[in-house]
């Protein structure tokens, strides 16, 4: 049996988009190992789909991984798959995109119930994240 992250590259030649596959806690971390990976010389395409399962992390980290997206495909488009679970940050990573598509069980859930700030507004992190 085929690991998944080894159909990726048939993913992208099949849909014309590079892609990057994400599991586990947003966390700084994460951030620079999806900035590595987007290094200029391996952009293929100009869009972009993340496949992204994730329920907690940081909102700063969140935050990054959107500007680091937008930041490296510009005008492209983002599309956001979510194979099984995005809540928390996730869920706040997944407003930013052009596009979601959800798998059979994936859900998009709640914003603030694990989240690992004090207090929290919808409101203010979507403004966070778009600034």
């Amino acid at each position: 049996m085929k690991s998944k992250l080894s159909l990726l590259p048939h993913i992208e030649k099949k849909y014309q988009t590079d892609v990057f596959y994400y599991r586990g806690p947003l966390t700084q971390n994460g951030v620079l190992d999806l900035r590595g990976s987007m290094d200029a010389n391996t952009l293929q395409y100009g869009d972009v789909l993340l496949i992204l399962d994730t329920t907690e992390g940081s909102i700063e980290s969140a935050r990054q991984m959107v500007t680091a997206l937008i930041g490296a495909f510009g005008d492209h488009q983002l599309k956001l798959y979510v194979p099984r679970l995005c809540t928390g940050p996730g869920a706040l990573l997944a407003m930013a995109a052009d596009t979601i598509i959800m798998d059979d069980v994936g859900r998009i859930g709640q914003i603030s119930g694990s989240l690992d700030s004090d207090t929290l507004s919808t409101k203010n992190a979507l403004n966070g994240l778009t600034a």
